[in-house]
């Protein structure tokens, strides 16, 4: 620790790696399709990773179905090594990293859990704790986006009940 009886008269200088740019977006690219079951039509695994941000622990990750950030999606979140994300506050998605993923930021999106298929999705995130604890806020990255691929095409009419006996019109039937 800091004694400043041991330390007096010298000079200290901090660099502050979080004060002007927030984490470089690696995956997936912008404007990237990702797949869809195509049973169900709802999205496969959507792999989200960054640059580490200095030694940053905790992130807010922010997902939106529109560019202008209005409508806010909280999809399933799952991050490597099995670790929680809880919601905060601000309606952000909290993700806490162990010592193993710090280095290589990243979670993923379970799949099934966005609203729709055939449709856009907006994301960014942002440091919220370094991992000396300080908390400490960094920019948000830069936003990117996502499509979800269309399900199939349904081109089989729904025929509903199909009478099987007695054939229509048919007299002296069995």
């Amino acid at each position: 620790g800091y004694d400043p009886d041991i330390y007096q008269g010298m000079l200290w200088a901090y660099t502050d790696c979080l004060a002007k740019k927030g984490p470089v977006l690696i995956t997936p690219k912008d404007s990237a399709l990702v797949g869809c079951d195509p049973v169900s039509g709802r999205n496969q695994q959507v792999d989200l990773s960054w640059e580490q941000l200095c030694i940053a622990v905790r992130y807010q990750l922010q997902i939106y179905k529109d560019r202008e950030m209005t409508m806010k999606v909280n999809p399933t979140i799952t991050v490597p090594g099995g670790l929680n994300v809880v919601a905060s506050p601000t309606g952000s998605m909290v993700i806490n990293l162990d010592e193993l993923n710090v280095t290589k930021p990243a979670v993923w999106i379970t799949p099934g859990s966005l609203p729709e298929a055939g449709a856009d999705y907006f994301w960014r995130v942002r440091v919220t704790r370094s991992a000396t604890g300080q908390i400490a806020t960094s920019p948000w990255s830069e936003l990117r986006s996502f499509s979800v691929k269309p399900g199939f095409i349904v081109n089989t009419p729904v025929y509903g009940v199909e009478l099987l006996s007695p054939k229509d019109g048919c007299s002296r039937c069995p």
